[in-house]
Order: structure tokens, then sequence, then C-alpha cells
């Protein structure tokens, strides 16, 4: 069954989101078109490039987190002049190689035939509002099938004051969870589409669509920005992931089956 996948941003909470794909992987439920905020922008990017739930779950116990926010001189000064303390280039340069192994460079790769496969969410810190890509790259003169995909899952994965903002021609872009952290609205439905949310942070998501499911991942006592997220930690998370997902696949069985 195939369904379409809305990831909320929340850190490296969101280790939990592989555990709940694995479940639904497992059962088959197959995710056609993802969008995403933020660590929700990073899980989604490699749905939609054809990674599956074992994949990324290898990908994280062969990865070592602290690589991808390397300490930087003058930490302060970055702050001040670069509006962050560390550079996206490391992540950047490991979303980037993800997704090349699976064909994956710009937009254009994930076209569909009225849309795209992938949405992501970042926040025009001038403006304050939201940009969906890819979506919204023509109104700054950029055509969305040059644009890199990893480059657009960056921009909204850059938590502010951590992360060094990156420019859209003349405009910082924060990230997405800002203005919108679950971003159910980037994809137009149809009646029987089957949409299933992934959340991952406490407080409760309000006017949310009729036919919206949500996996609630209890996530406490986890920080968002824990790069040093012990084995044990991502365990505890994962296993809470795929524990919801199987809840869900019984929930959804039983209202469309009943």
């Amino acid at each position: 069954m195939e369904y379409i996948g809305i990831f909320q941003g929340g850190g490296m909470k969101g280790i939990a989101y592989i555990g709940a794909l694995i479940a639904l992987e497992e059962n088959g439920f197959i995710c056609k078109k993802a969008a995403g905020t933020s660590v929700g922008a990073i899980i989604a990017g490699l749905v939609a490039a054809g990674y599956n739930g074992q994949e990324m779950l290898y990908i994280i116990n062969n990865l070592d987190f602290k690589t991808l926010v390397k300490s930087e001189p003058n930490k302060i000064k970055n702050l001040i002049s670069d509006k962050g303390l560390y550079s996206t280039v490391h992540l950047e340069e490991e979303i980037d190689y993800l997704l090349r192994i699976k064909g994956i460079y710009t937009f254009n790769n994930l076209r569909l035939e009225n849309d795209y496969k992938l949405k992501v969410i970042g926040t025009n810190a001038q403006k304050y509002r939201q940009i969906i890509f890819p979506d919204d790259l023509p109104i700054y003169q950029i055509s969305p099938n040059l644009f890199p995909v990893s480059k657009a899952i960056i921009m909204s994965a850059s938590y502010p004051g951590y992360f060094k903002p990156l420019k859209l021609i003349n405009d910082y872009v924060l990230d997405g969870g800002l203005c919108n952290n679950f971003p159910y609205n980037a994809f137009q439905y149809q009646d029987d589409d089957l949409v299933i949310g992934f959340q991952i942070l406490q407080k409760e998501l309000k006017n949310l669509p009729s036919n919206m499911n949500l996996i609630k991942i209890n996530t406490n006592g986890s920080k968002i920005l824990n790069f040093k997220m012990s084995k044990e930690e991502q365990g505890k998370l994962l296993g809470r992931g795929y524990q919801e997902g199987l809840k869900m696949v019984g929930k959804i069985i039983e209202k469309y089956h009943s």
C-alpha cells in the first residue's frame, strides 16, 4: 500500500522515524511522496531518493554524528559574524553523497508527471515566511529542476544560532521549523490518498486534514541537538518508532478493511 509521508522536524529525535519506517515497510507500506522539515526534510529526502528503513538503519549505525558538527575556532566570532556556530558543510557533504548513490542530484531527478516526490520547508529570515522547496524557487528566479536537493535539505535543517544559514539569492534561509514544522499542506491530496504523518515533538498538532493518520512517537528524554547521542539512546528511539509504526499498521488495516 502506497502512502504520502509527512515528517516533523525535531533534530536527533528524528532517528525514531527510521524505526517507524521499518515497521511500515515490513507490512507492505511504501512511501510514494514525502515532505518534511529540518530532520524531517533529511528523512523525507532519503525516502524520496529510494532509501528504505533498513538502509537508513545501516547508515546511522555506521555514522559518527559528531563529525557532522566538527568544532571550529572562534565559535563566538562565528555566532556574531556568520549567524551560527557551525558550518553545514560536513552535513551537506554527507547528504549529497547519500543522494548521489541513488542517482539524485537536482529536483529534476524527483519529478513526477505534475509534481515532485519531495517537498521540504525553509524559512526566509528576512520576510519570515516559509519557502517550499522546490515549488517556491521560481519566486527567486531559480529553476526547480536545476536546484540541488541536498542544498534544499540543508537549508531546511539550518537550526538558528547553531548552523550558519545559507543564502537563497539575497535572503538567508533558516530552519523550516520556525514557520512550518509539520508541512502537511505541502501537497494537494486526492480523496483516496493515504497520508501518514510522523510526529516526534509532543506539542499537539492542530487543524490536520481528516485523512491524516498520525504516528506519535514519545521521544521525551532525548535532546534535539545531541550529536553525541549514545548508541543505546539511538536504539531506544528506534524501538519506540518501530512500536508506534506497528500500531499504525493495525489502525490503518482496521480503518480501511473493516
